[in-house]
């Protein structure tokens, strides 16, 4: 599946290229890729957003200060956790543009 999405992805991107546009840079296209955070993947982010809730669900009835600096770091790491994979896929995306053109 991730490979499908990675060719997916590079197909349109080399289709723009030769439909006449301007060829892009990889920092181009870390440009465009690394805002998208959000928008690239529906599933992905749905899912994300679906262990917040847990998450943030066993924050509702926590009083101890000590739970509750453990739950803020596990949804702190969660966090991180998707946008670390997100930044991967623009890094694997971007790699096949060159670095200067």
């Amino acid at each position: 599946m991730k490979k499908n999405l990675l060719a997916l992805a590079l197909l349109a991107m080399s289709a723009a290229a030769l439909g006449g546009e301007k060829r892009q840079t990889r920092a181009q296209c870390d440009e465009k890729c690394l805002p998208s955070l959000y928008e690239m993947n529906e599933q992905k982010t749905a899912v994300h957003q679906q262990r917040l809730k847990g998450i943030r669900a066993k924050k509702a009835g926590v009083t101890d200060p000590q739970k509750l600096k453990e739950i803020a770091l596990e949804e702190q790491a969660e966090v991180d956790r998707f946008e670390a994979a997100h930044e991967k896929f623009c890094r694997e995306l971007c790699s096949v543009f060159p670095e200067t053109l």
